[in-house]
């Protein structure tokens, strides 16, 4: 949320505003952008102007077009002033960024030693690479987001740089051009302390066991458009005893390779999350039911969405949806619903949901 102006109307100048502690006027600057908390409130008062010059008010930069009224030399003069202060970027118009990426190309650690979180929004990656190199000594970045513009896409340098970052706890990649293959070794003496990792680009099963073998302490894993070209080979045990939430959406696994997945990476997962957008016999409660036993004790919520254009197999289907009302699927209140989605322009599909009695979208969180 991002407020431009902010009005207080009273009539008497001790009655209502002066009354208000501090603590409230910290909750409300939280939603506002740094520069514009000292444009607005620090001339205000001189309770103001020490509030906000002399606390220790947290600063959050969200650099829009909204600062075109404010020339490059004042907005870095504002930022190296409270540089003390800051604790997130968040950068979105691709016109500013190199004005901020030379602000963060300085010497981070001495500069902004108290940077929590960056959001890069639809930037080209040949500004983010040379950025994250600036990045590794932040002693408290915790949280990255990158959102790469259409562009060329280098998987390998961008993911090796963020795997780097010693502190980062959560990271979230999205990327709508061309990407190169993943060309990283697998990890065995040097691990990311990432606990959330959320993949929003299309990524082969290889290289995502790649990645979690830098990530021992992954406890929840989002990846959009996973597939595999062949048959997935396990050439290294890797530790996921922390994984716990996965969420697998536009998922092309066949389900024999799902399965590898299964028996090697989800043994401690709790939330297991699955949109399937390939044609292949996920629909078999026996099997389910022996990977869930055998492979996933610890499952809680199984939300599995699959879909199927070819009604002959709805009728081959019919002796194992009935399976989906054993003791195994009621006693943990998971129930299989049936939808018909028809359409003059296309065949009729039918989508299969496997999911609680109860559900809700809490669950979504880690999307």
């Amino acid at each position: 949320m991002y407020i431009h102006y902010i009005y207080i109307y009273y009539n008497r100048p001790t009655t209502c505003i002066e009354y208000l502690s501090n603590e409230i006027f910290y909750e409300i600057f939280d939603y506002l952008d740094g520069y514009d908390i000292f444009y607005v409130f620090s001339n205000l008062n001189i309770r103001f102007h020490y509030l906000v010059n002399y606390s220790s008010l947290s600063i959050k930069i969200y650099r829009s077009t909204s600062f075109n009224h404010i020339s490059d030399a004042h907005y870095q003069q504002f930022v190296i002033a409270n540089r003390h202060r800051v604790i997130s970027f968040y950068i979105h118009d691709k016109s500013q960024m190199l004005v901020s990426s030379s602000l963060l190309s300085m010497n981070c650690a001495l500069l902004f030693n108290r940077l929590e979180s960056i959001v890069l929004d639809k930037i080209d990656c040949s500004i983010i690479i040379p950025l994250l190199w600036n990045l590794t000594n932040l002693p408290r970045l915790f949280s990255l987001k990158i959102d790469v513009s259409h562009t060329v896409i280098n998987f390998t340098e961008l993911y090796s740089l963020i795997l780097d970052l010693p502190v980062l706890k959560y990271t979230k990649v999205s990327a709508s051009g061309l990407v190169s293959s993943l060309d990283l070794p697998y990890n065995t003496d040097k691990f990311s302390p990432i606990e959330q990792l959320i993949m929003h680009s299309p990524f082969e099963a290889h290289e995502l066991l790649t990645i979690i073998s830098y990530t021992p302490h992954l406890s929840h894993l989002t990846c959009n458009y996973l597939q595999a070209i062949g048959p997935i080979r396990m050439t290294l045990p890797l530790n996921t005893s922390n994984l716990k939430y996965v969420f697998l959406n536009d998922c092309h696994l066949k389900f024999d390779q799902f399965e590898i997945l299964i028996k090697n990476l989800f043994s401690q997962i709790q939330v297991l999350h699955l949109v399937i957008s390939l044609q292949s016999p996920y629909i078999d409660p026996d099997r389910w039911e022996r990977l869930i036993l055998q492979y996933m004790p610890h499952l809680r919520i199984l939300n599995l969405k699959y879909s199927e254009i070819d009604l002959y197999l709805l009728r081959a289907y019919h002796y194992r949806l009935s399976r989906f009302i054993s003791s195994f699927w009621t006693h943990r209140k998971w129930f299989l619903e049936l939808q018909f989605c028809t359409n003059i322009w296309s065949p009729t599909k039918t989508i299969y949901f496997i999911r609680p009695l109860k559900y809700f979208d809490k669950y979504y969180l880690y999307e």
